[in-house]
């Protein structure tokens, strides 16, 4: 009689033991994606902020020109930013549609090394992009070198910490990938 007491609290232990398991299991699973979806929501906090950004530089260009008149300098100018705006718009939509828990973590990885890309060729454009429209904003003016120096010096000081919080983060996010995908083959 103790014997079979014994192998029934036994058999009871061993299952309470197992859904301890796996709700462990869970939770650490649960915990790991938070952690990602902590990182991704604060890409998309800045990519939203770069929309926000673009949208102000696009319509006080069209307030210049309905107060002053100056359309030669200005089309190129909103044609730029414009662009700026299409690309921030693009960059959000696509984290946007990056949701951790429907998909797999190779499949977020995959589109996680996709951001970077974006981000590692948004680096290299910007030069491209940006002094031609100095120049023509600058067009018709004394040239200036202070102005000039100015631009660059702005952009050396604002550029690189803004690109090393985003690779800290998207470092963070994929930490979490690899925790979860270890999780998940053991």
């Amino acid at each position: 009689m103790e014997l079979e007491e014994l192998k029934a609290s036994w058999n009871v232990l061993n299952e309470e033991l197992k859904k301890q398991t796996v709700l462990n299991r869970e939770m650490a699973m649960r915990m790991l994606r938070n952690k990602g979806e902590s990182a991704l929501s604060s890409l998309m906090l800045w990519e939203g902020f770069g929309v926000g950004v673009a949208v102000v530089l696009a319509l006080s260009g069209i307030l210049v020109y309905l107060l002053t008149h100056w359309l030669g300098q200005l089309l190129l100018g909103e044609f730029v930013v414009l662009l700026i705006l299409a690309w921030q718009l693009y960059k959000y939509c696509f984290l946007k549609n990056i949701r951790l828990e429907e998909l797999s973590v190779c499949d977020a990885f995959l589109r996680i090394n996709k951001y970077k890309k974006m981000l590692i060729g948004e680096i290299f454009s910007t030069p491209f992009i940006l002094v031609p429209w100095f120049f023509v904003l600058d067009w018709g003016q004394e040239f200036v070198w202070g102005k000039w120096i100015f631009m660059i010096i702005a952009c050396l000081i604002c550029v690189p910490p803004l690109y090393m919080y985003y690779w800290r983060r998207i470092a963070k996010l994929r930490q979490s990938l690899e925790e979860l995908k270890e999780f998940e083959a053991e």
